[in-house]
């Protein structure tokens, strides 16, 4: 292609550092997080629903042989995506930026703000080195929060924010059953109190878990339609799924994180 291309330079999206995340969202798959997959074990959950047996964790001897490819073509990169598991709670990402041989690239870490830190490092160390931005993964706020992220504290998080906030390009929701009545209510907290804003995502998998299972899809379709959460509709409109499954399953958390139905006492 001749020179057509010299100065093209490439995003590239990282989920490489391990697993470990100190949290257990409840609809997180445990591939991405060693939390989450002690309390499934705990809970008794079917293997084949959370996919138990998928592991894509990168050995050690793996996670050195792609760094040292991207190292030697670190020229090329504009842009590095890390994702987790919990970034900041991994050693190897520490490493992997302050030994990285420039500082050129723009880094967008997904993180769920509650720790910053790791065996004697912080992220203030990457700072110092990188323009960082941070994607913070929110699901609600208050107690929901704390529920629908288990381990997770808000206060917390809070005080993070307002700490790295010229850092935060934004704040990212999977909208799930246990938070889409609320989605006007997130949006509307996070934007007048931190002004962050919102992207998000509807859940697909694992279906007990989707929109599709609402007990009242209609007021959904009328409070959502012609605004910007209207994308959900495609989720929406599937059929229902195990109903029965979901109710225990919820059940099952409850035992840990407190009553389900004090939180929702209209949901099932």
């Amino acid at each position: 292609h001749g020179g057509k291309y010299n100065n093209l330079k490439i995003n590239l999206k990282l989920r490489i550092f391990g697993d470990y995340c100190n949290l257990s969202c409840y609809m997180c798959y445990p591939l991405n997080s060693t939390a989450r997959r002690k309390e499934l074990i705990e809970i008794q959950e079917p293997e084949d629903v959370w996919e138990m047996d998928q592991q894509h964790a990168v050995n050690t001897k793996q996670f050195n042989k792609l760094k040292k490819h991207i190292y030697e073509h670190s020229e090329l990169i504009n842009d590095l995506q890390i994702l987790g598991g919990e970034p900041l709670q991994s050693k190897r990402l520490y490493e992997f930026l302050l030994e990285y041989p420039n500082n050129d690239p723009t880094i967008l870490i997904q993180t769920n703000l509650t720790k910053l830190g790791m065996g004697g490092y912080h992220i203030d160390n990457l700072f110092e080195k990188f323009n960082i931005y941070l994607q913070v993964s929110l699901e609600h706020f208050g107690a929901k929060q704390n529920w629908i992220r288990y381990n997770s504290n808000y206060n917390t998080i809070e005080k993070n924010i307002i700490k790295y906030k010229k850092h935060i390009s934004n704040f990212h929701v999977t909208i799930s059953i246990l938070n889409v009545d609320d989605l006007f209510d997130i949006e509307e907290y996070y934007k007048n109190k931190f002004n962050l804003e919102m992207v998000n995502y509807a859940l697909q998998s694992p279906k007990m878990l989707s929109i599709r299972n609402h007990p009242n899809k209609s007021s959904l379709y009328k409070k959502y339609k012609n605004t910007k959460f209207e994308n959900i509709f495609v989720e929406l409109n599937k059929d229902p799924y195990d109903i029965n499954s979901l109710k225990n399953y919820l059940k099952k958390l409850s035992i840990k994180r407190g009553n389900y139905k004090e939180l929702w006492p209209s949901l099932i």
